[in-house]
């Protein structure tokens, strides 16, 4: 529970506060990966958007030809997580 806070509510200030551009949260509790961005000037990030799995998320900070991606797995049953990836 400490680090959850730590992630979802300390990092994000203390990234804005060193004017950190984006900060990528990746929740396994929920399973999601949130993309916030600050915007310039700003001290409070803004929600880029929220991905959940098997959606893609992306960055704001890359151009449309050079774009940073990440795919959310799919969960891994029961029976899976017996045998290897």
């Amino acid at each position: 529970e400490e680090s959850r806070r730590r992630d979802l509510v300390t990092k994000r200030e203390e990234y804005a506060q060193a004017s950190i551009p984006e900060y990528w949260i990746v929740d396994p509790a929920v399973k999601t990966i949130t993309v916030l961005r600050l915007p310039p000037g700003e001290l409070q990030y803004v929600v880029f958007g929220e991905f959940g799995v098997g959606t893609r998320a992306s960055s704001t900070l890359t151009s449309t030809a050079r774009r940073s991606e990440s795919t959310m797995p799919p969960s891994r049953s029961a029976s899976d997580a017996a045998s290897p990836l």
